[in-house]
């Protein structure tokens, strides 16, 4: 028996609809559930991965390199952050920490780190979501 030009296509489109449809596929869809890494704080120089400058006042974020290249337009996504104190912050990912952070880490603005501790403790555990 041969096929119909019309089953092949349908065919055809099934098998695509599968491809596309399936989230294995799919790198834009970051993470799901809380991840902990360590937070830290930078005076951010020069234009960041994302193409901006990272005024200092503002609630801006680098993250982990490696999960930053792992999901499709990271520029802009917004997270929220708890500190062990039980501060909670939500912060705009503007930057990647490249090899600079440890699994999940976080580089954060002087202005975001001064609304969990002081500077002067210079890190937390933070845990953290996109949301």
């Amino acid at each position: 028996m041969i096929a119909k030009p019309a089953s092949i296509f349908v065919l055809a489109l099934a098998a695509i609809g599968a491809v596309s449809a399936s989230p294995l596929n799919r790198r834009d869809n970051p993470p799901t559930g809380d991840l902990t890494g360590t937070a830290e704080w930078s005076n951010f120089d020069g234009t960041s991965a994302c193409g901006t400058t990272l005024p200092a006042d503002q609630p801006l974020v680098g993250i982990d390199g490696n999960l930053f290249n792992q999901i499709t337009e990271p520029c802009g996504r917004k997270i929220t952050i708890t500190a062990p104190n039980g501060v909670s912050k939500q912060a705009t990912i503007q930057e990647s920490c490249g090899d600079g952070c440890s699994e999940n880490g976080l580089l954060l603005t002087t202005g975001l780190f001064s609304d969990f501790y002081s500077l002067d403790k210079g890190t937390f555990q933070a845990t953290w979501h996109f949301d």
